[in-house]
This record gives C-alpha cells, sequence and structure tokens, in this order.
C-alpha cells in the first residue's frame, strides 16, 4: 500500500535539510528557491481533489526520493488561512485536511515541515514504512 497525499500550504525559507524517509517521494511543483504560480497551485489542488494523477505527476518539476539517499530542505511551513482550500494533509479525491497545522501555526509561527510530518507519523495519519508520495503544493523561496 502506498500513502497518497497532497501537503497543501505556504512554504518558505529553511532551516537544514534532512534525510527523505527510504520509501518516500517528495513531488515538487517549482524548483527550490521558487515561488510556487498560485493559478498552478490551484490547478494542482484540483487534480488531485479528481485523483488524475497522469495530469498531476505530468506538473511535477522536482523530486526527492528516499531509495536515492536524497535530502530535503527543511522548508517552514503554515496554514493557507484561505477558505477554499484545505491546509495540511490532504488525500487525494478530498478538499479537506484529514490532518491539520497545529493552532496558531502561522506566517510568523511557522512549522518545520519535518516536524509536521513527524507529527502525522506519531498521529498514524502518515507511517514511515510504507511507500508514501508527498505531493507538496507550496513555494519553495
Amino acid at each position: 500500500m502506498t500513502d497518497i497525499v497532497q501537503l497543501s500550504a505556504h512554504g518558505s525559507g529553511e532551516t537544514d535539510s534532512y534525510p527523505v524517509l527510504k520509501k518516500w517521494t517528495y513531488a515538487f511543483f517549482c524548483q527550490e528557491g521558487e515561488v510556487l504560480d498560485w493559478d498552478l497551485s490551484v490547478e494542482v489542488y484540483n487534480l488531485l481533489a479528481k485523483k488524475d494523477f497522469d495530469a498531476v505527476n505530468k506538473l511535477v518539476v522536482d523530486t526527492a526520493k528516499g531509495s536515492n539517499g536524497d535530502t530535503v530542505k527543511n522548508y517552514k511551513l503554515w496554514d493557507l488561512k484561505d477558505p477554499n482550500y484545505a491546509s495540511g494533509l490532504v488525500l487525494p479525491g478530498h478538499t479537506t485536511a484529514y490532518y491539520e497545522f497545529p493552532s496558531g501555526t502561522s506566517e510568523k509561527n511557522p512549522i518545520e515541515m519535518s516536524h509536521f510530518l513527524a507529527n502525522a507519523i506519531d498521529e498514524n495519519k502518515l507511517s514511515f514504512d510504507r511507500e508514501a508520495v508527498i505531493y507538496v503544493n507550496a513555494c519553495r523561496s
């Protein structure tokens, strides 16, 4: 079984990098250091809601895979604060988050991506011992 989720958030900056878990793949829609175009972000969100993985995968421009020994920047994330789009972990086929950011998370008080995903693992929302594809629908600036 493979966990497939969308990480829907605002994101920027980083403090360090961390290794990608062995069975995980991070899929990004903009290159490192770029701001994700809002219209593209909405398109990705809508395509994942339709479970149109072929179309989504055509929009992926960068990946990091644990099986390759890749690392990923530890981006700072926060809630979109947009009533039209969920923030947090969103399952394909859904438009609401099944795992949200902690209360108080904001641009001034972000959470590091590694901590957010570790919390999701701790709360059994993700598994480190199964394959996972994390579609990161957030800026990488």
